[in-house]
């Protein structure tokens, strides 16, 4: 053991770290995405919300709501897993069903068209407890509740929720 290595034990440990080689690419498409349990992160471009471990992620584009399920990791889950239930609520708390439609190419979106003249206020509130039980997943049936207002406005032609 060196001096160096005794009274610092982790001098050793950096410099394995910066022997490392460099990648001189700084490509976004080579890099793997990294996907943590319970991240919160869009996947889609809208605002994720929770029930149990399914993420829930709304998306706005005009007067339709695009609503995505996803597991704990992040995977996409099928929306056919679940018994789906959408509502709007105004700020008086009237519950108002609206129904929605499975999206045809992307297995895990919902659609719904949201009325017209709604308070600002009002929410979406999406029941989604799975149609029977999945390993390692909790499922609800409380309301995954987000605020019309909080629902980011889908951005160019990104719209669609292909997923990679």
């Amino acid at each position: 053991m060196n001096k160096l290595t005794k009274y610092f034990p982790c001098a050793t440990l950096l410099f394995a770290i910066a022997a490392l080689p460099v990648s001189a690419s700084n490509d976004k498409a080579n890099k793997p995405k990294v996907k943590m349990v319970h991240s919160h992160h869009s996947e889609e471009g809208g605002v994720v919300a929770m029930s149990g471990d399914t993420h829930v992620e709304f998306k706005k584009d005009g007067e339709e709501v695009a609503i995505f399920f996803s597991g704990k990791n992040r995977d996409p889950l099928a929306a056919e897993l679940f018994n789906v239930e959408v509502f709007l609520v105004s700020i008086d708390a009237k519950k108002q069903a609206l129904s929605f439609v499975k999206d045809s190419k992307v297995a895990n979106k919902v659609s719904v068209t949201l009325p017209k003249n709604i308070e600002s206020e009002a929410s979406l509130w999406v029941i989604s407890p799975l149609k029977e039980k999945m390993k390692a997943h909790v499922s609800v049936s409380s309301p995954t509740k987000m605020k019309i207002s909080k629902i980011p406005e889908a951005k160019g032609d990104d719209s669609h929720g292909d997923h990679h």
